[in-house]
């Protein structure tokens, strides 16, 4: 069988190593490259970077879309060594004071993205409300980034908010996604242990392995009563307090929450060769180890390497899906 020969570009340009890292969760995805000098300068400001990989020749697909933060030129070298985050970096760092009278979650969404350039792939929101809230938010606070109210509208509504390649999504937290299998084969004493992996590591948590119990407290000041939800009922208890909740959105944060503190209970991470069909809009299932780590996990991030040196591998952690209450 003939070596592959994958490939990286840079904006069209070939480079000399990169990296991209995507995620699937508040973090932002992220990219590093080394590229000749030669090629050209990168001086400007706001400069965009798409980055495409290919698995094997020409032609690619993107993994990255965003913008450069950093430039290093290397004279000595005679290479520019240059590292960025994607789109929704612009989320993170634009800070202001905004009125959305009379607007829906989604519609405050699709704005807020828009105005970061990005697309938006967003689940219907169940709740039909003339004003986001039923409490006297018509007006963040100068003090909350665009991204920090992106996500405290995912709270509210029981979503999950992350950006990946250009796109926001905004989605129901039992996604669905398409799965990437792994396999394990045990040693014989005829035989080596075989996988479709080069290196896999699994961990538990035992004390999160066991559930968790998340309570949600809020006073509502036009009811006048204290609102409480409470999600699970074993493992350790996390308690969270938040202003002028109505009970629908106390019982929604709950539920969230209990998925997100439980899912840490089993955690894997795979050290494999690079694969542009893989990213972190996946989960990935691990069979043939006749352990209880045989399960399916929600892929968290992967990180793309591609070198002469090192070609093209990738390394991907994922954790297992929550509990549902």
């Amino acid at each position: 069988m003939a070596d592959r020969q994958p490939r990286a570009y840079v904006n069209g340009l070939p480079v000399l190593s990169v990296e991209v890292s995507q995620s699937r969760t508040k973090n932002t995805d992220t990219f590093h490259a080394e590229l000749p000098m030669s090629l050209g300068g990168w001086d400007g400001e706001d400069i965009a970077v798409q980055v495409t990989m290919s698995n094997d020749g020409p032609g690619g697909v993107q993994m990255f879309d965003g913008f450069v933060d950093s430039v290093e030129a290397d004279f000595a070298k005679r290479v520019y060594r240059i590292s960025g985050r994607d789109k929704g970096a612009k989320l993170i760092d634009k800070k202001d004071r905004k009125k959305f009278l009379n607007k829906k979650p989604g519609e405050v969404v699709q704005q807020l993205a828009g105005e970061a350039g990005l697309s938006v792939d967003m689940d219907e929101i169940g709740d039909k409300a003339g004003k986001i809230y039923q409490i006297d938010w018509n007006a963040f606070q100068h003090d909350h980034s665009h991204w920090s109210m992106i996500n405290r509208l995912a709270d509210l509504f029981g979503m999950n908010a992350y950006v990946t390649n250009g796109t926001l999504y905004f989605k129901n937290m039992t996604e669905e996604v398409p799965t990437f299998p792994v396999f394990y084969v045990p040693p014989t004493p005829a035989s080596y242990a075989q996988g479709s992996f080069i290196d896999l590591k699994c961990r538990r948590n035992l004390v999160v392995s066991k559930g968790a119990k998340v309570t949600v407290k809020s006073w509502n000041h036009k009811l006048k009563k204290v609102i409480t939800s409470t999600k699970g009922s074993k493992g350790p208890e996390y308690k969270h307090h938040h202003p002028g909740l109505t009970q629908a959105q106390a019982d929604k944060i709950a539920a969230k929450k209990l998925r997100e503190n439980s899912a840490h209970g089993k955690s894997i991470t795979l050290d494999m060769p690079g694969n542009t069909g893989l990213n972190a809009r996946m989960n990935i299932s691990i069979s043939g180890t006749g352990s209880i780590y045989d399960d399916t996990y929600e892929i968290t991030t992967v990180q793309y390497r591609m070198s002469f040196t090192e070609g093209f591998r990738m390394t991907v952690s994922a954790k297992s899906k929550g509990s549902e209450g």
